[in-house]
């Protein structure tokens, strides 16, 4: 569990950034999309960083897991090379793990499969 610092720290930011990732646009509005958010240091502790709010944004837990500790310039850099990065990731998906997946019964293309 979180400590009432840690809480009011996030909520600061989360607030600050409108509940949304600052690097993809996810939204945190709802308890169930909330639980993916994170802070994120911009600037990496391992290179510096610092607990500064201006040091700190709201990051979905896809976007601060790829980011790990790299260090860009700034904001439209990171979203920039964040964006690459998740390009290859869907072109890898796409490719090797969608075609194992099955049909899901929802989708009208696949209601012939469950009949």
């Amino acid at each position: 569990m979180a400590t009432p610092g840690k809480i009011r720290r996030d909520l600061r930011i989360f607030q600050r950034d409108k509940f949304r990732c600052v690097y993809c646009g996810y939204t945190g509005n709802t308890f169930e999309t909330w639980r993916y958010l994170t802070v994120d240091h911009f600037n990496p502790r391992a290179s510096g960083g610092t607990e500064d709010d201006g040091n700190l944004v709201t990051a979905c837990m896809d976007c601060n897991t790829i980011k790990k500790d790299y260090q860009f310039a700034t904001l439209e850099a990171a979203k920039a090379q964040l964006a690459v990065w998740l390009a290859k990731e869907r072109k890898d998906y796409d490719a090797h793990f969608a075609p194992s997946l099955e049909p899901h019964p929802a989708r009208a293309d696949s209601v012939t499969a469950y009949r």
